[in-house]
């Protein structure tokens, strides 16, 4: 059994046109043979194959299909987590990264005690002035740092961060006095993050090339480079252009002689000069337009005896049907 509707059924001694043989293809559609209509079913209007609302189940998924990039953040609901004994959390007890586990209440509230124990128990290494004596690590405070804080005076303001120097522009001694400013940045250089994982901001690159030589993945480009790039790629490369209306109101072109609406969704534009091995670039503005997506566009050219393009045939569907768009851009390089 025969899986498409053909767009077009000859009949015995019907003459055969362009026209003819381009909807038997162009307007074929889909039938329902043409899937299990479980997972799998034809759109209506449309007729092209689309996947059945709820068609995806549990069969059609592989065992390890669904992995950790492929669940949204802030995605897995309590219910759908293991479940946790009785009087305990999830956590880490350890002094490292490591897998969490199940902690229980009483092991938790041992390990706080514990901790409570140990700040307590370094008091002993200090005097009343609340300095380290022992010469250790551990204490309330090193004799240098207290030396710092009993150089502010009780009630003062210390005002506000003024600048942070150092070799990356970003840490380094915070003075007290003044605004915030960052230290100098090299020219055509920004701030921010290029390396595809969230990181501190470091120097990033604004290069002005306007042949791209570079081809770098992190850095930047000027406006102008951009441009000149651009334009060095399809400026003298282009053989003719034009936007135009259903109408056939030409807005812009260059070298076109005509732009004439054919039928509902059919155009046809003529070159001034004609084009050599053109290959021609078609969009269609979808403003206004009704019915399923995407929009469709087909282009026949016809040829001088010498192989040259005098003119480009559109048609212009959307879900199967011929119509009209706002408006059409036509690229001929």
């Amino acid at each position: 059994m025969g899986v498409i509707n053909k767009g077009h059924t000859f009949t015995s001694g019907e003459n055969v046109t362009a026209d003819k043989l381009n909807n038997l293809a162009d307007d074929a559609t889909f039938n329902s043979s043409s899937t299990d209509g479980t997972t799998l079913e034809v759109a209506n209007p449309g007729g092209y194959i689309k996947v059945k609302d709820a068609g995806i189940g549990t069969t059609q998924l592989a065992d390890d299909a669904v992995t950790t990039d492929k669940i949204a953040d802030a995605n897995v609901t309590y219910a759908k987590m293991q479940n946790v004994a009785a009087n305990s959390v999830i956590g880490n007890p350890t002094t490292s990264d490591a897998t969490p586990q199940a902690i229980t209440i009483a092991d938790l509230s041992t390990n706080v005690v514990a901790a409570i124990s140990d700040a307590t128990a370094h008091t002993s290494d200090t005097n009343s002035d609340g300095i380290n004596d022992t010469g250790g690590t551990d204490g309330l405070m090193s004799a240098e740092d207290k030396t710092k804080l009993d150089g502010i005076a009780t009630g003062a303001d210390i005002g506000t961060v003024t600048e942070v120097t150092g070799s990356d522009g970003i840490s380094g001694t915070v003075t007290t006095s003044g605004s915030l400013s960052l230290a100098a940045i090299s020219n055509l250089n920004v701030l921010g993050n290029v390396s595809g994982n969230s990181a501190s901001p470091t120097s990033v690159e604004i290069k002005d090339e306007d042949a791209m030589t570079s081809d770098s993945a992190t850095a930047l480009a000027t406006q102008q480079s951009i441009k000149a790039y651009v334009d060095s790629q399809l400026g003298s490369s282009v053989l003719a252009k034009c936007v135009f209306q259903p109408s056939g109101n030409i807005i812009r072109s260059t070298n076109i002689s005509q732009a004439i609406k054919n039928s509902i969704g059919r155009y046809n534009v003529g070159f001034s000069n004609a084009l050599t091995d053109p290959v021609i670039f078609v969009l269609a503005e979808t403003g206004g337009l009704t019915g399923p997506t995407p929009v469709d566009v087909a282009f026949d050219i016809l040829t001088n005896s010498s192989g040259q393009a005098l003119s480009v045939s559109i048609t212009v569907e959307s879900g199967g049907n011929r119509t009209d768009p706002t408006t059409v851009h036509l690229v001929a390089f």
